[in-house]
């Protein structure tokens, strides 16, 4: 498992795709949840469905079996408060965001590396 805990990232190099896009969009209206996937149907799990290749999740719904099912193949941690997720070291890149749920974090520092992890 990749393991990345600390950065050092130049806006230079960031890439520009979807997700980067998302990120960085102001939302200001409320949008229905993507429609859910046979496979999480099927695993009947609090795991929402936001691409055909993202997903959102609590950590209750954080299993190996499950993230395997789903092709799950990147982590992205934002609960400081939880210990990191125990994923196959081979076949996951796990990346632990380091902030509060404060409405004083700026969260913004994250979206580029984020975006170009899950977008890899």
């Amino acid at each position: 498992m990749e393991i990345i805990e600390n950065f050092n990232y130049s806006c230079n190099n960031t890439k520009n795709n979807e997700v980067q896009e998302i990120l960085n969009k102001s939302v200001e209206k409320v949008h229905k949840p993507s429609s859910e996937s046979s496979s999480t149907i099927a695993l009947n799990l609090n795991i929402s469905e936001i691409t055909d290749s993202l997903f959102l999740c609590s950590a209750t719904s954080v299993h190996t079996s499950t993230l395997q099912a789903l092709g799950v193949t990147c982590v992205i941690n934002a609960a400081v408060e939880l210990p990191d997720t125990p994923l196959p070291k081979t076949t996951t890149t796990y990346f632990r965001v380091n902030i509060q749920d404060s409405s004083t974090e700026n969260i913004k520092d994250y979206f580029d590396i984020a975006s170009d992890l899950i977008h890899e």
